[in-house]
């Protein structure tokens, strides 16, 4: 079970490596069961990935977060396909 989790990480940050965020950005992972992550980031993001599209899903959040419209949105939820759920303070 643990050399799974390794590889499931290794596998996320290569991911984000490749993505357009940066690895010191992140506060927190959380890795689930069901093989899904959520990032928590050091300005107070909490970003919940979908299961297939991490870096898409990160190379949106850095464009999104950048905006000023959306600097109240502090959960940033991708599970949805084609969806993006925004909740703020």
């Amino acid at each position: 079970m643990l050399i799974r989790n390794i590889k499931e990480f290794l596998n996320f940050k290569k991911q984000i490596d490749q993505s357009k965020i940066s690895y010191s950005q992140i506060k927190n992972m959380f890795f689930f069961p069901s093989k899904r992550w959520d990032i928590e980031t050091s300005e107070g993001y909490l970003i919940k990935l979908s299961r297939n599209d991490i870096k898409k899903d990160l190379n949106l959040f850095v464009r999104l977060s950048n905006e000023d419209k959306f600097k109240n949105e502090l959960v940033i939820d991708f599970r949805q396909k084609d969806q993006i759920i925004l909740n703020g303070k």
